[in-house]
């Protein structure tokens, strides 16, 4: 009883903490990197973070047409439940290229992009990443309305650029 309660209120405070980043949160679209999302926009960002519901989940976020609400949930999803949200985005026909890096880089895109494993501990997230990198390479997201900034040093991005042939310093790149 103890356990569920602690559990309960655990979920219930990291809720509430994603609720205040999301506030905080800059969706830029554009040109303006200053955009903030809506009040009804939030309050549904928040209810879909603690959904437990993982089928509901995807559901919503396949018929988003929504392509700053999608770029805000990839930023604040809690990748400790799993693939399967980020996929459904990733599957979304809003999705921007914008918002499949952040979930490149989020997945631990970095890690692939240096190393380039061809086996890994865990089989779904390499699997993830390299589909989710030949789909950025073949132009799947070309939509670039949804600002995106690296989320790597000066210096990572700059051995990074040197590492990568031509046509992959879109993972090197703002939007």
């Amino acid at each position: 009883m103890a356990e569920a309660f602690i559990s309960f209120v655990t979920r219930e405070a990291d809720c509430l903490c994603t609720l205040l980043m999301a506030q905080h949160l800059n969706c830029g679209i554009g040109n303006s990197k200053n955009t903030h999302v809506e009040e009804d926009k939030m309050k549904k960002l928040q209810a879909l973070l603690c959904n437990e519901d993982k089928k509901q989940v995807q559901t919503e976020l396949l018929a988003c047409k929504d392509k700053v609400f999608l770029n805000s949930f990839a930023l604040e999803y809690d990748w400790n439940n799993g693939f399967d949200i980020p996929k459904a985005i990733l599957s979304n026909p809003y999705c921007s290229l914008g918002t499949a890096l952040v979930l490149f880089y989020q997945g631990d895109g970095y890690r692939y992009l240096t190393e380039k494993p061809l086996f890994s501990d865990i089989p779904e997230w390499l699997t993830f990443i390299s589909t989710l990198y030949s789909d950025i390479m073949g132009g799947k997201y070309e939509d670039t309305s949804v600002h995106f900034e690296v989320p790597l040093s000066k210096v990572q991005v700059f051995k990074l650029r040197k590492k990568l042939a031509d046509n992959e310093q879109v993972f090197v790149t703002n939007i």
